[in-house]
């Protein structure tokens, strides 16, 4: 994976400094294990955690700007995306993800435009 060591590093500092963490998933198989998966290793390192799995009807398909604007008021620190991400591009400086850092897991194809604009992923 990409990024690997940074990737490892950013979480092990989001734990050891009790940062809020958000594991934003997919609705389907490989999203809710994901998660899980995830969720299950922070707990287990002692991280600050929470989980959001949208809802296809009510939050739409890929990452949930309603779920990364709650996570900005509650203080996330760390948006760590599982099964989605990849093409959550930023289309202006107002979007959160510029003030979060965020970390892509997903096994999409990547988007003929590049990656998503995030601190890092």
């Amino acid at each position: 994976m990409k990024n690997m060591k940074e990737v490892k590093a950013r979480i092990e500092k989001a734990v050891h400094s009790e940062e809020k963490i958000l594991i934003h998933g997919d609705y389907d198989v490989d999203g809710i294990t994901g998660v899980a998966v995830l969720a299950r290793t922070l707990e287990t390192l002692g991280g600050e955690y929470t989980t959001f799995l949208p809802e296809r009807e009510r939050d739409g398909y890929g990452v949930s700007e309603a779920a990364i604007h709650q996570a900005q008021e509650q203080g996330v620190a760390l948006i760590v995306t599982v099964d989605c991400g990849i093409t959550a591009k930023k289309r202006d400086r107002d979007r959160p993800f510029s003030r979060m850092d965020v970390i892509v897991i997903d096994h999409h194809r990547l988007p003929a435009d590049g990656l998503p604009d995030t601190q890092l992923i």
